[in-house]
C-alpha cells in the first residue's frame, strides 16, 4: 500500500465509480487532498469502510472523504469529471459552487463533445482536455475491481501549451503511481480514443460478436477498419 505524502492539491472526483474511484484512490494514496462524489450503497460503503482497489496493484484507503453533495466540499483546485456522458448536464450544475477563479475542470469522459459542454458552462480558461484508459468497475460497494494492468491518464491545455497547472496535476498523478502524461495535442488524443470506441462498439453491436472473432475474420475486420476510417475522416474534417 502506498502511503500518503501529505496534501498536495485539492481534487474533486465528480463520479467515483470504476474510473473515478480508481484514479481518485491512486491520487489520494499519493498525497493529494481528494474528495469523492458518489451515491447510493457505494457512497455508504466508502464512508463506513473506505475505498479498496482490487487488481494487479491492490490498494486500501481505510478513510476517504466522500459525499453526495459537491457544494459541501468548497472550492477545488481540480474537478475531474468521471460521470457517464448522459449525466453531464446534471453534474455541471452540481459542481458550479466548487468551481472558482482558480479551479480547473477536466473531463475524462468518452466522446468528443464533452469539453464543449464545459466551455459553455464555465469560462473557457478554466477547462483543460483529458482522456483516460483503465479497465475497472465497481465490484461491490466500496470496492473497485481492475482487470489487467493498463492504466493511463493524458491531459493538456486545449491550445497545446504546457502549463503550470498541468504540471501540478501531473506531479500529483505520478506520486500516486498513475501512468500520466501531459499532452501538447489533447484534442488528437481524445479523437484517437473516440475512433477506437466507435469502431469497437459499432461493430460488436452490429455483428453481435465480441471483438476477437470480428478481428479474426477478414470481412468483418475490414468492416471494423471502415468504421474507424470514417470516424477519423470526421475528425480531420473538424481540423484534428
Amino acid at each position: 500500500m502506498m502511503k500518503p505524502r501529505g496534501p498536495f492539491v485539492k481534487i474533486v472526483m465528480m463520479g467515483s465509480g470504476g474510473f473515478g474511484g480508481y484514479f481518485g484512490a491512486r491520487l489520494a494514496a499519493g498525497g493529494a487532498d481528494v474528495h469523492f462524489v458518489a451515491r447510493g450503497a457505494h457512497l455508504d460503503a466508502m464512508r463506513s469502510q473506505g475505498l479498496t482497489i482490487e487488481g494487479p496493484v491492490p490498494l486500501h484507503l481505510p478513510k476517504v472523504q466522500a459525499t453526495s453533495d459537491p457544494s459541501s466540499i468548497g472550492l477545488a483546485d481540480f474537478v475531474l469529471m468521471a460521470v457517464k456522458l448522459w449525466d453531464t448536464a446534471t453534474a455541471i450544475e452540481q459542481i458550479k459552487p466548487i468551481v472558482g477563479p482558480n479551479t480547473t475542470v477536466i473531463s475524462f469522459q468518452n466522446g468528443v463533445l464533452k469539453d464543449r459542454y464545459l466551455r459553455e458552462a464555465f469560462d473557457a480558461s478554466r477547462v483543460m482536455g483529458g482522456v483516460g484508459y483503465v479497465a475497472t468497475a465497481i465490484a461491490r460497494p466500496g470496492v473497485i475491481g481492475q482487470t489487467g494492468s493498463m492504466q493511463r491518464l493524458l491531459f493538456g491545455e486545449l491550445d497545446g501549451a504546457i502549463s503550470d497547472r498541468g504540471k501540478r496535476l501531473l506531479n500529483a498523478c505520478l506520486k500516486g503511481g498513475i501512468a500520466a502524461e501531459l499532452s501538447r495535442d489533447i484534442q488528437r488524443e481524445i479523437w484517437q480514443k473516440y475512433v477506437f470506441i466507435v469502431g469497437l462498439s459499432g461493430t460488436t453491436t452490429t455483428i453481435r460478436k465480441p471483438i476477437g472473432p470480428i478481428r479474426n475474420n477478414a470481412q468483418t475486420r475490414e468492416f471494423l477498419l471502415d468504421v474507424m476510417r470514417e470516424v477519423a475522416a470526421v475528425g480531420r474534417a473538424h481540423g484534428i
